[in-house]
Parts: C-alpha cells; sequence; structure tokens
C-alpha cells in the first residue's frame, strides 16, 4: 500500500494557503514563519474559529523562476523559504516577492543549508538545496 501513487508526499506544492490556530504550525512544504504573532492563534481551550494564522505563497512559472509571499503571520512579515531545484532554476537569478517587495538574487545550491535541514527534520529524501528569508 505504501507504493500506491496516493501516499506519495508532494515535494514542491505550487500554491500554498493554509491556516493555522496553533503557535508551533510554522512550517508548510517549504514555506515557515519564523514565528506567528500570539494575538493571532489563541488558548486551544478556548477556541475562537475567528483567531487563526494564514499562509498564502506561491511558486511563479518557469520565466520568474521565483517566489512569491502573500501572506505570512509572522509580527515582523518575515518568511523563510526553503528552495529545491523542482521549484527554481538554481542556474538563473530568483525572483522573490514578499509583502509587495520584489527582489531578484542568485542563489547557489548550499551543502550547508542541506545538511542542517537532514539534521533538523530527519528527512534524508526530500531535502531542501537552500533557503532564503524575505
Amino acid at each position: 500500500w505504501m507504493e500506491l501513487s496516493s501516499h506519495r508526499r508532494i515535494r514542491a506544492k505550487q500554491n500554498i494557503s493554509v491556516r493555522s490556530m496553533r503557535q508551533g504550525d510554522r512550517f508548510f512544504y517549504w514555506l515557515e514563519a519564523p514565528s506567528i504573532s500570539a494575538d493571532l492563534v489563541g488558548n486551544p481551550y478556548q477556541f475562537d474559529p475567528k483567531r487563526f494564522a494564514q499562509f498564502d505563497a506561491r511558486i511563479l512559472d518557469s520565466t520568474a523562476n521565483g517566489v512569491s509571499v502573500n501572506k505570512i503571520p509572522s509580527p515582523d512579515n518575515k518568511a523563510i523559504v526553503w528552495l529545491t531545484p523542482e521549484m527554481v532554476d538554481f542556474s538563473r537569478p530568483m525572483t522573490f516577492i514578499s509583502s509587495g517587495r520584489k527582489s531578484v538574487q542568485t542563489l547557489e545550491p548550499s551543502i550547508e543549508v542541506m545538511l542542517e535541514d537532514v539534521r533538523q527534520r530527519g528527512d534524508r529524501q526530500l531535502f531542501f538545496w537552500q533557503r532564503i528569508i524575505l
């Protein structure tokens, strides 16, 4: 049953649009918030459906070669984007858009980032090659 295609993890989801009500839910696919604003999440015993943290981002098409982060619930509006070759072409400049700010950068795969990602998440098959803080 583990060989079924329905049981395969998605490595680079094209669009991320999720909500979270927990302080610890900061990492979704390739998007991470360094921290979540305390006013967006609540006490699990005092459930309030109007309080949630929202993540909204997408991988840009191959001509733009980058990532756009529309909503990130961190207090300082920073986002950590983890990159793989399935998401971007490392041989070309990459476009990053966060909160309306656009930047073009050239990044190379980093063995340090790869090893640190494997150490933190323990996933030796689907690891990230580079990361950027927007």
